[in-house]
């Protein structure tokens, strides 16, 4: 067949093959986009159901706890075990069904949480930073950025310097929590996540947040002045930052000026010591050898003696006094 007369006949093929393509392509654009939007109502979900697993798992523990305590109090009705394992047997059932009570309240939660992110999904042509994800970097930044204004400013440093300090126990799970986020955060606000990984992500920033708030509390009651701002976009916490620091520099100041006052009293009283028992000055140190020896300025010099010459025989009389 000619190539002209199979083009004409098959043309409507390429046609085809292109706008499947182009439909494709824009399908593919479209369910990406929709899965961004609704990437935290699938991550609720998916902690929703975990939080079933739970409460599934909680239940069981619940009947095994419960059949081990019936065996426990048989044997010991048999005189085979002593009473303390009936007590381990009733105490491990209590403990797995508080673990139930506390599922069903976790489930609660993840249901609020599944409603809240169905409330809130963002519109088809919304803005990209009000996209889960987005939103999620964001208050990740805002909790690092509170933490670096410690780290950065002088007066805060100053007056809070439990915030830098790993010693703490309250700033050392902080910056643990701080390396955690800071792994599992992507790259972007677009970087493709599934909602598992948005979910350990969400979890980890929720806990840094908390972590943040206790670290600041311990740091702002350990320099006295409180447990910590009440409202993170007051102006005026600056400048209780500034008159925390600039107490700090003062009481530091008086310390030394009280040390150095302490210090001269403490000569004053050796000097006076040494007077009233006459102990003789010392005699200063002899002049390294080599050195320059001439009179001090502080101290009189004798006059050098005549000079005895010629020098008296030993038969000379000495003169009568």
């Amino acid at each position: 067949m000619d190539p002209f007369t199979a083009i004409a006949e098959f043309w409507w093929i390429g046609a085809s093959a292109a706008g499947a393509g182009t439909i494709g392509w824009f399908g593919l654009r479209h369910q990406r986009a929709k899965g961004s939007r609704r990437l935290a109502l699938h991550a609720a979900r998916h902690e929703l159901r975990e939080a079933r697993d739970a409460v599934t798992a909680s239940r069981v523990e619940v009947r095994v706890a419960r059949a081990e305590l019936a065996r426990a109090q048989a044997d010991r009705a048999a005189d085979r075990v002593p009473a303390s394992e009936v007590f381990l047997a009733r105490q491990r059932l209590q403990q797995a069904q508080r673990e139930v009570r506390a599922a069903h309240a976790e489930i609660r939660l993840r249901r609020i949480q599944v409603s809240a992110a169905r409330a809130t999904i963002p519109r088809a042509k919304a803005d990209p930073d009000s996209l889960p994800l987005a939103r999620l970097m964001a208050a990740h930044t805002a909790i690092d950025t509170r933490w670096l204004e410690y780290e950065t400013d002088p007066a805060k440093r100053i007056a809070f310097p439990a915030m830098s300090d790993v010693r703490q126990p309250s700033t050392a799970a902080y910056l643990a929590a701080r390396a955690e986020a800071g792994r599992l955060r992507p790259p972007t606000p677009v970087t493709r996540m599934t909602p598992v990984e948005f979910a350990q992500y969400r979890a980890a920033v929720e806990n840094l947040g908390k972590l943040f708030e206790r670290a600041e509390r311990e740091a702002w009651r350990a320099a006295g002045a409180g447990s910590g701002p009440s409202r993170q976009d007051d102006p005026h916490w600056v400048d209780l930052a500034q008159s925390v620091a600039q107490t700090v520099i003062a009481r530091g100041t008086e310390a030394i000026a009280r040390v150095a006052e302490s210090n001269a009293r403490n000569r004053e009283r050796a000097g006076g010591r040494a007077d009233a028992t006459g102990a003789a000055p010392k005699a200063d140190p002899a002049p390294p050898q080599g050195a320059a020896t001439g009179p001090r300025e502080d101290r009189p010099t004798r006059p050098p003696a005549a000079p005895v010459w010629p020098v008296p025989s030993r038969g000379a009389r000495r003169p009568q006094d």
